[in-house]
């Protein structure tokens, strides 16, 4: 019986993944009219959108709801999480909205020329821990071939201790 589970485990085997973390943010400055053909980003990237006194900022999350021509879908999108570059931001809009809360590891976003520049696409470099080494994680049909094993053992082990007349 021990065989049998063990070759099961064996069979079903892990998924094996790498710890990574975010170490830093590479920024493309765009013009806004360009900004629909510019670069694809992923989930995690933010948008900073350049205005005369402040910075909107929207951070890429998944599953988002998105109205399209042919109804509503799940998708990718940009959704707002506040101000950047509080020197001159209305204190009305600061007090309704909130400033983003930027990771510590962005880079100074900035407009120099507005003219040329509006918007900033901040896209994360992800860096792997060799060192950490892969993390085993069981996929869920080896969960459900294990729960199956026990049933299986437990319903035998019953049948064999039913007294029969």
């Amino acid at each position: 019986m021990k065989a049998f589970l063990l070759g099961l485990l064996l069979l079903s085997g892990p998924t094996l993944t790498w710890a990574t973390e975010i170490v830093g943010y590479d920024v493309t400055y765009l013009k806004r009219s360009s900004a629909p053909s510019g670069p694809f980003v992923g989930v995690g990237s933010y948008e900073f959108l350049w205005g005369p006194t402040y910075t909107t900022v929207y951070l890429e999350e998944p599953d988002q709801i998105i109205y399209g021509v042919n109804g509503p879908y799940l998708g990718n999108a940009f959704v707002f999480i506040g101000i950047y570059q509080p020197a001159g931001a209305p204190a009305e809009l600061v007090a309704q909205y909130g400033w983003a809360d930027i990771p510590a590891v962005m880079p100074l976003i900035s407009f120099p020329t507005p003219a040329l520049f509006d918007d900033a696409l901040a896209t994360p470099i992800v860096q792997g821990h060799e060192h950490d080494g892969p993390i085993a994680t069981p996929e869920p049909s080896s969960i459900v071939l294990l729960a199956l094993g026990g049933l299986w053992v437990g319903v035998s082990r019953w049948n064999r201790s039913v007294k029969r007349p």
